[in-house]
């Protein structure tokens, strides 16, 4: 048998030279395949980490726009059993925030547990000090007759469970052409209203 090609040449036209060149040549082959597999490899490892950053950077961006758009909002919010000047068991509601240069927007209820008395007041001015908030509005439904009338309230958040912690304040004002701007001055002059009502049960939660 007679072998031909370079290899052959290369091993001095013998066959144990001819195998090992050919050895060789394999090994090479195998190293050059290895280190081919590494640097993809390290290509793929490169290219995770790369997304992986960019999903980062979104989610931290994100984070931060929400943070962005939450700020400078002030809010109120609560459902209270508060015992009256007539020793009524009360149920109160209130939902109001208020985004920075803009108006507020809310409600706060009542409802007599004894008798059905309801009220609603479409609330209008919030202002916020620390655990404390103030806040004025029109009452536009009552069964008691004091539909159209604007009720100026104050409210403390003690920090936990309400009764003896949280505090709550109303008033009604006097059915006069200015009673908004009353109201207004009120909430704005951080003013305390006329009447302190204990809360029996619930919570009350002011966050600016």
């Amino acid at each position: 048998m007679k072998l031909k090609g370079k290899l052959w040449e290369a091993g001095n036209g013998n066959i144990l030279g001819y195998i090992n060149i050919l050895t060789i040549k394999r090994l090479e082959l195998r190293i050059i395949n290895r280190f081919e597999a590494r640097k993809k490899g390290l290509m793929n490892i490169k290219a995770n980490l790369s997304v992986a950053a960019l999903v980062l950077l979104a989610i931290t961006t994100l984070a931060f726009s929400q943070g962005k758009t939450s700020a400078g909002i002030n809010q109120v919010t609560g459902k209270v059993q508060v015992l009256d000047e007539a020793d009524e068991y009360t149920s109160v509601e209130v939902e109001v925030r208020k985004q920075q240069d803009q108006p507020a927007e809310g409600s706060f209820r009542l409802s007599v547990d004894n008798n059905g008395r309801k009220t609603f007041v479409n609330l209008e001015y919030l202002k916020v000090d620390g655990e404390y908030a103030w806040f004025a509005g029109k009452c536009t439904e009552d069964s008691g007759g004091m539909a159209g009338r604007w009720l100026f309230i104050a409210v403390h958040d003690g920090g936990g469970i309400g009764r003896l912690l949280d505090h709550i304040w109303w008033e009604w004002l006097p059915p006069v052409p200015d009673a908004e701007n009353i109201a207004k001055s009120k909430v704005e002059n951080f003013e305390k209203p006329g009447s302190n009502k204990p809360i029996q049960s619930g919570d009350i939660v002011v966050a600016s």
